[in-house]
């Protein structure tokens, strides 16, 4: 399974995703690992998806309306 196309990161996005449906969102987070893990391409996805006004909370996807 894949979440937005990024491989390997599903037990974390569903971290998120119950965290974000609970409205227990933590101010900051710390992304660290190797490099070419795909951190930067996970973050952007994850602040794309947590800034959506219209986001699907049952996929936790972005609408790709939003600025």
């Amino acid at each position: 399974m894949s979440w937005q196309g990024i491989l390997g990161h599903d037990k974390i996005v569903r971290r998120f995703q119950l965290a974000a449906s609970r409205n227990r969102l933590a101010g900051s987070f710390l992304f660290v690992g190797a490099s070419g893990i795909g951190k930067r391409t996970f973050v952007v996805a994850l602040a794309k998806t947590i800034l959506c006004h219209n986001r699907n909370d049952e996929t936790f996807e972005p609408c790709g309306s939003c600025d």
